[in-house]
C-alpha cells in the first residue's frame, strides 16, 4: 500500500506453552470485503474478542482515502468468524438500536473486551495539542479534523449488545469524566 494499514489483515499464532513457535496463518480478512473500503482504504488498529456466542469478532476503523478526508466519515466496522485465525466475514458497522452508525467521538483504534459477559468497546485517541475548554468537548459531528486534534480527549467507550454490533447506550467520554 501507499501508506500503513491499507492492505488485508494477516495473523500469526503460537502455542501458549511455546511462544517461540510462531506460525503464519495467512490472510484472515480482506479489506475489500468491507463495502465501505473503496471510499476509506485504511483499516486502522484491529482488535479481536470472543463473544458470548463463542464466535470471534474483529473490530477495525475505516478512514482516510482521497474521496473523503473528513474525520466524521470514519466508522467502526465488525467482521465475525468461528475461529480467531480463520476467514472473517463482514458483519456491519457499530450502530445504535435504530440502525444509525455510531460516529460520536473519533471512531479510531478499537479496544474491545469481554468482561464476564459484558462486551465493552473503547475507541479514539488523545491529542495533547491546544486543549479546548470542557464545554467544547464531547461529540464532534460538526468539528473539522483540525478542531478535533486541538482537543486532548477524543476517546470514548460503549457497552455492546450480545449481537456485538449494537450499542446499549450513547458513547461515554473518557478523560476527563463529565
Amino acid at each position: 500500500g501507499e501508506a500503513f494499514c491499507m492492505l488485508d489483515y494477516v495473523t500469526y499464532s503460537a502455542p501458549v506453552d511455546d511462544l517461540t513457535d510462531w506460525r503464519y496463518e495467512g490472510v484472515i480478512y480482506k479489506a475489500s470485503q468491507d463495502p465501505n473500503y473503496e471510499n476509506h482504504p485504511y483499516m486502522y488498529a484491529p482488535d479481536v474478542v470472543k463473544g458470548n456466542d463463542g464466535r470471534y469478532y474483529l473490530y477495525y476503523s475505516l478512514a482516510g482515502g482521497t474521496k473523503t478526508k473528513s474525520w466524521a466519515s470514519w466508522i467502526m466496522s465488525v467482521a465475525v468468524c468461528d475461529t480467531p485465525c480463520g476467514k472473517f466475514e463482514f458483519l456491519g458497522n457499530v450502530r445504535y438500536n435504530d440502525g444509525t452508525i455510531v460516529k460520536d467521538f473519533l471512531m479510531f483504534d478499537p479496544g474491545v473486551f469481554n468482561d464476564n459477559g459484558r462486551i465493552f468497546l473503547y475507541y479514539g485517541f488523545n491529542s495533547f495539542a491546544n486543549e479546548l475548554p470542557l464545554e467544547e468537548q464531547g461529540p464532534f459531528h460538526d468539528k473539522t479534523m483540525d478542531e478535533i486534534l486541538k482537543n486532548p480527549y477524543v476517546s470514548a467507550y460503549v457497552e455492546l449488545e450480545d449481537d456485538m454490533i449494537t450499542v446499549k447506550h450513547k458513547p461515554r467520554q473518557l478523560l476527563p469524566d463529565k
